[in-house]
């Protein structure tokens, strides 16, 4: 679900915990989950005030899940033409 929901751009854990209606610990510990894959990365907002706060968007556009005999495939297809 978070996946998803920052593959329309940028979005603060504040923001996931409304959209997925979980708790921000979850929310956290599967943002943290999704930087350590490489599937999440980091951001820097600036507010008008100077304030700042650390969003996150998904790095991918595509994965491929595939559930077989002998369990779950997980890819990213390749964008090498």
């Amino acid at each position: 679900m978070i996946l998803v929901a920052t593959s329309d751009g940028p979005k603060t854990a504040k923001e996931l915990t409304k959209r997925t209606d979980s708790s921000s610990a979850t929310v956290y510990r599967r943002i943290n989950n999704l930087l350590e894959s490489g599937l999440l990365s980091e951001c820097v907002r600036f507010d008008d005030d100077g304030s700042h706060t650390t969003a996150y968007e998904a790095t991918i556009e595509t994965l491929e899940v595939e559930i077989c005999a002998d369990g779950i495939d997980v890819s990213m297809p390749s964008t090498d033409g």
